[in-house]
This record gives structure tokens, C-alpha cells and sequence, in this order.
């Protein structure tokens, strides 16, 4: 009679998914920054890395990101990958997208309220720790501040929305339509 063999278990003792996973993220990896590294010599000619631009930093940023990133979570945050936009649009992809003021910024000052539930302060300080960690909120003098509320989202968890009507905001600045490519429109450089 022969033993069964355990096809959960792969490589030096690992599940199976575990190493095809890590497999995956390598080959995702390395095809990210050969496509950077492909738009920016045909953007910026062979020695790309020697001549100090925009794009340089922000591809740096996304690689930082996706070396930092997991199968399953940007553990460091996202950054849209520029160089996979139509040319016409990788400027706004790679900077942002354009905010006009239309008004008087607002120079709000009222303190958040307090989540009376504690468990439910405890997720809320996590999820905003997590904006911080990310660089999604960067170290600097404070001109006014944004409320929120919580939504719950399942039993033990909640989504945090920003509120931007309740501190003026909303009607101090407005931006053009949110152009979102598809996949037909989408350039692969």
C-alpha cells in the first residue's frame, strides 16, 4: 500500500498556496518595475536614472510600495503607477488630480467628538494610525482641521468617512469630472 502524500505541503515544509502565493508576488514585483524602467528609457533615453525628474521620485514611491506590499494588503499604502497611463494622462496620474478653490478655505477648529464605545475607539485609532503610517497624512502646520463619523461595517468593525460639508470644505473648492480610464482606453507604455 503506498502512503498518501500531503499536497498541502510544498517547498522546505510550507503549504502549497503559501509558496505559489510568494511565487506570484515575485513575478508581479519584478514585472511592475520592468515596465517603469521600459517607460522611463523611452521617456527619458538610456540613462533614465541619472537625470533627476518627477517621475523618478513617484516611481520610486510606487516601487517602495510594492516591495512593502503582501498577497493580500499594501501594507505601506498605494500610489497609482503613472507610467501605465495614456501619455496625455500621466502627468495628472502621477501628481494628482487638480483642486481649484472657489472660495475662502475654511479655518475649522472644533474638536472631533469622542466615539463613546471603546472598542469602537479602539478600530477607529487603528484605521487612522494606519492613514499616518501610510503617508497618506504627512507631518506639518495645521490650517484647519476635518471631522468624521463612523458607518459600521459588519459586528466588530467600522468604516470612517470624512466629512468635509461640516467644516466648509466642500464649498471651498471643487475639481473637474474624475476621469477614470478603461481597460480599452488604458496605454500600457
Amino acid at each position: 500500500m503506498v502512503d498518501s502524500v500531503d499536497l498541502r505541503i510544498g517547498l522546505h515544509g510550507l503549504p502549497i498556496l503559501d509558496v505559489l502565493r510568494d511565487f506570484i508576488l515575485r513575478v508581479w514585483r519584478r514585472s511592475v518595475f520592468k515596465g517603469f524602467r521600459r517607460c522611463m528609457r523611452s521617456t527619458h533615453g538610456v540613462s533614465w536614472v541619472t537625470i533627476p525628474s518627477k517621475d523618478i521620485i513617484a516611481g520610486r514611491v510606487c516601487i517602495e510600495k510594492v516591495v512593502s506590499a503582501s498577497f493580500w494588503d499594501w501594507s505601506n499604502g498605494t500610489r497609482l503607477f503613472f507610467w501605465r497611463w495614456p501619455i496625455e494622462s500621466r502627468e495628472w496620474a502621477r501628481d494628482g488630480h487638480p483642486i481649484y478653490v472657489s472660495g475662502t478655505l475654511p479655518n475649522y477648529r472644533r474638536k472631533q467628538a469622542v466615539e463613546r464605545d471603546p472598542k469602537i475607539r479602539e478600530v477607529v485609532a487603528s484605521k487612522l494610525e494606519k492613514i499616518v503610517h501610510r503617508g497618506y497624512i504627512q507631518p506639518g502646520s495645521i490650517q484647519s482641521l476635518i471631522s468624521f463619523f463612523t458607518v459600521p461595517k459588519g459586528e466588530a468593525d467600522v468604516r470612517v468617512m470624512f466629512d468635509g460639508t461640516r467644516s466648509g470644505l466642500n464649498d471651498a473648492i471643487w475639481a473637474p469630472s474624475f476621469h477614470l480610464p478603461t481597460i480599452e482606453s488604458l496605454y500600457l507604455c
